[in-house]
């Protein structure tokens, strides 16, 4: 018998996702699973799923030493999905049934088609369930999905034999188009696959779709030569970061300027700007400081490289309400956000002391309702107020059309509360021209 591949034992489904995607193989479904401190890859064949009674079978390509009924197997479901947790329901000669799992954890070839919506900006789908027409709230879709919040005026379930269409989104008709309910283990939503993509006109009016940039980054300054030296280091910490080899793709697919709407790219490179310029209006900026906070600006959301939406969501308090509609492993790779960018900044044994308390200390907010360790603004570094204030004024700026300086600190000063914030937002004011 060929001796079977086997993955190093990792905590992270994200890191084996891709593992299993360098593996490159196509068309069958690849599962693993714990023996002897390693993981275990074999191949199996995809034989039928059936939804009535929520078990997936499969046809092993060979026998599996040490697989047992009841043992917690992970699954990656051919090219286009992520990594899934299931429990081995039978083993029958060369068939394994599975258990179906909770959710399917979707790859980032999925994801550049799941829609992102404004906070405010509601969206809604009517649906014909048992005689009735009924609209519910959708969470978030994707070309051949929606997630809707379940209330108590129907009971779904996976097992459900009843007919279930979505006639409209949006208020927009859709034809023929009918949906199989996957239940969330919350309770409180749960997805339907339709049984035809949405079309693109719909898709397209219903999706969060980036604007343009609309500043000239030029208004940050009042001394354009500084500009120059600013843009200057930013090209050189990029040069640099771009060695690394755990982000080199992420950054290269990062410069990539897709017509002013690559949120990330547009977020980062306004972070540089307007850190640096602010902190010369504070009288902090030496070479140093400069290069030191371009860095921690390119570091600060790595972990969110591969899965962009998540830098969208602008603090814990948010996170916390967009808990219910995010992935387990959504929800890890946010949490350890700041912990991830500071162990890359820690391979490079030439950097400050203080890019790394930076980093740790970018999710905190001044009252404590931050993370991770729940700091309040005596416990803030300079820097860290500095690049806290500066990330939530460009957040600012990327979602307000006629953004202004003095608007912005009227509606930070009773938030960002302590002596530091305090003369941080007083900079900012400095820069509103007259």
């Amino acid at each position: 018998m060929a001796q079977k591949k086997k993955l190093r034992l990792t905590k992270s489904l994200f890191e084996v996702q891709n593992a299993f995607k360098s593996a490159n193989v196509s068309n069958d479904m690849m599962l693993w699973f714990n023996a002897n401190k390693d993981r275990a890859l074999f191949m199996a064949t995809l034989v039928k799923v059936d939804i009535e009674k929520s078990k997936i079978v499969l046809q092993l390509k060979e026998k599996v030493p040490f697989l047992e009924k009841q043992k917690q197997c992970y699954l990656k479901l051919f090219d286009d999905e992520g990594v899934s947790s299931c429990n081995v329901s039978q083993i029958v000669d060369m068939l394994l049934v599975l258990d179906f799992p909770n959710e399917i954890v979707m790859s980032e070839r999925r994801r550049r088609w799941r829609a992102q919506f404004n906070k405010n900006d509601g969206k809604n789908a009517t649906i014909h369930f048992s005689g009735q027409d009924l609209i519910f709230e959708v969470l978030n879709a994707s070309n051949s999905g929606l997630a809707i919040r379940l209330d108590d005026r129907i009971k779904l379930s996976p097992h459900s034999a009843q007919e279930l269409k979505v006639l409209k989104l949006n208020g927009i008709d859709l034809v023929d188009t009918s949906a199989s309910v996957v239940m969330h283990p919350s309770g409180i939503s749960c997805g339907l696959n339709l049984s035809k993509e949405i079309p693109e006109k719909v898709f397209d009016q219903f999706i969060y779709v980036d604007r343009p940039l609309a500043i000239d980054p030029k208004k940050l300054y009042a001394d354009l030569e500084y500009r120059e030296v600013v843009l200057s280091n930013m090209k050189q910490v990029l040069a640099k970061i771009e060695k690394k080899p755990k982000l080199a793709g992420g950054i290269k697919a990062l410069k990539i300027n897709r017509d002013g709407s690559n949120y990330l790219k547009d977020h980062v490179e306004l972070l540089c700007e307007t850190i640096c310029s602010v902190g010369k209006v504070l009288g902090w900026m030496t070479e140093g400081t400069i290069e030191k906070l371009i860095y921690v600006a390119y570091l600060h959301d790595v972990r969110f490289l591969e899965q962009p939406h998540l830098a969208r969501i602008a603090d814990y308090d948010e996170f916390k309400e967009k808990k219910s509609m995010l992935s387990i492993v959504e929800q890890k790779m946010y949490l350890e956000a700041p912990a991830y960018s500071v162990m890359i900044a820690s391979e490079d044994a030439q950097n400050s002391p203080d890019v790394e308390k930076i980093l740790s200390q970018q999710k905190e907010r001044p009252e404590g309702n931050g993370y991770p360790a729940g700091l309040k603004y005596p416990q803030l570094s300079p820097l860290s107020c500095l690049f806290i204030i500066c990330h939530e004024f460009v957040d600012y700026i990327l979602t307000e059309p006629n953004w202004s300086f003095r608007e912005f600190v009227v509606r930070s000063r009773p938030v960002y509360k302590g002596p530091y914030f305090a003369k941080i937002l007083q900079a900012v004011m400095s820069l509103e021209k007259t």
